[in-house]
């Protein structure tokens, strides 16, 4: 009997080895989701794009089952007047009201003439605004992507001075339109990810959570994490938006988790020992889990460094530190802003490069035996030979 027992442990630890050999074990594998919160921390489910329809109350009844004490939805609730009402009675119903939920408008909200009602259900004078939680230490930081994020629109001017403003340890940027999607034959990016992901990260934000694309998606982007949550129940199985080509990415990396067949909510636990540490959890509506991970975050926020070329953008995470490029454009995705990149002049005609505070221009038959460098400013350019 001894032996027996000696030689099934044996086995099983030889498993075990060999399965972390072969990298099937990581690290963050965890128990399933309990229905009971971990003591000191606090739960907040996630999910967007919803509508009025059975498998929407019993994702509802899964989120109070799990014992969420808060609600973040990427926003699409009202694809009709009367499902909109719907599916915000519902929420009521299960207790999540304006007090401690927040919705982010929708292109739907918008085009059936419903956004006031999330602006009521909010308590915004905007689109666009910022709410708190368990007395300020949970910031969620409602965008509007049905209008302009560039750096010339004022929403950009208050999200950003609300972002840096914020002292709250758990900041969450909640918006229907998605900075970071993967390619799935209906909706792309909104374009902004150069733009504000240097402006999140210098912000400490925890997490940024997107709709508006039907699946589900995790993404570890510059260490910030962005999870796309569109799989409420306005689409279900084969009407989900399922990922095109074999091996999808955003801006060349792919997401760490992906599910375009099964509706579902995202938890997170958030805990409440000033570790700033979040865990994740995605159930299926079966409560089937799919995804786990973990987000850690430094106690201290790391104070911004100079802004050398005043754009705005903390040199530290400046694609461009030395020359003005607030909107943080990568065309080609090398890491450097495009006004950094090195220009290359047509083989007849000039060329402007922006340098310091100014700009060179540079004729061609200037260049016929060597690179050009000129000072300009407070800088120097330098073209290199055609």
């Amino acid at each position: 009997m001894c032996k027996g027992k000696i030689l099934l442990a044996s086995m099983l630890l030889s498993i075990v080895l060999s399965m972390t050999l072969s990298g099937i074990f990581i690290t963050h594998i965890y128990a399933k989701l309990s229905t009971d919160v971990p003591s000191g921390s606090v739960r907040i489910a996630v999910v967007g794009d919803m509508d009025c329809k059975p498998g929407q109350t019993k994702q509802f009844d899964t989120i109070k089952k799990y014992n969420a004490k808060y609600f973040l939805s990427g926003g699409d609730v009202y694809y009709t007047t009367s499902d909109g009402k719907c599916v915000i009675d519902g929420l009521k119903s299960h207790g999540y009201t304006g007090s401690n939920s927040a919705i982010a408008v929708g292109n739907h909200d918008i085009k059936t003439g419903n956004d006031g009602k999330l602006r009521t259900f909010n308590g915004l004078a905007k689109n666009y605004g910022t709410k708190t939680f368990e007395s300020g230490k949970i910031a969620v930081f409602l965008f509007d992507g049905n209008t302009k994020l560039d750096v010339d629109s004022d929403q950009y001017i208050a999200m950003k001075d609300a972002l840096e403003e914020s002292k709250a340890p758990y900041k969450f940027v909640l918006i229907h339109h998605p900075f970071a999607t993967l390619p799935n034959g209906h909706h792309g990016p909104n374009g902004a990810f150069d733009t504000w992901n240097p402006v999140f990260k210098q912000n400490n934000i925890s997490a940024v959570l997107q709709a508006h694309v039907h699946d589900s998606q995790r993404f570890n982007l510059t260490g910030l994490t962005y999870v796309l949550d569109g799989a409420g129940w306005h689409d279900t199985g084969d009407g989900l938006y399922k990922f095109t080509g074999a091996h999808p990415t955003f801006k060349g990396t792919p997401a760490e988790f992906k599910d375009d067949t099964n509706n579902g909510v995202l938890f997170l636990d958030l805990k409440n020992d000033g570790s700033k540490e979040i865990k994740g959890s995605w159930l299926t509506n079966n409560e089937s889990e799919k995804d786990t991970f973990t987000i850690k975050s430094s106690t201290v926020a790391t104070p911004p460094s100079t802004d050398t070329d005043a754009d705005g953008i903390a040199d530290n995470v400046d694609n461009c530190p030395l020359i003005a490029n607030p909107d943080q454009t990568d065309s080609n995705h090398n890491g450097k802003g495009d006004a950094c990149d090195p220009i290359i002049p047509p083989a007849n005609g000039t060329s402007t490069v922006p340098v310091g505070k100014g700009n060179a221009t540079f004729v061609p038959s200037n260049q016929s035996i060597a690179n050009v460098t000129l000072p300009v400013d407070e800088g120097v350019a330098i073209l290199p030979k055609p």
